[in-house]
């Protein structure tokens, strides 16, 4: 993930683009990694006390 992260920030020519696709990516990646960290909280939790049939 960081490599991809870096490969589209190494296209970014102008400081000013820079510095924003750095900002955007780090909020919506921060969001996005926890929200499938809770994704994955939830099945794990269902596997390990959820009720069988």
């Amino acid at each position: 993930m960081a490599r991809v992260d870096l490969e589209y920030v190494a296209h970014q020519v102008a400081r000013e683009e820079l510095v924003e696709s750095v900002v955007v990516g780090t909020v919506i990646g921060d969001a996005v990694f926890a929200a499938l960290r809770r994704f994955a909280h939830v099945d794990a939790s269902d596997r390990v006390f959820g009720e069988t049939p």
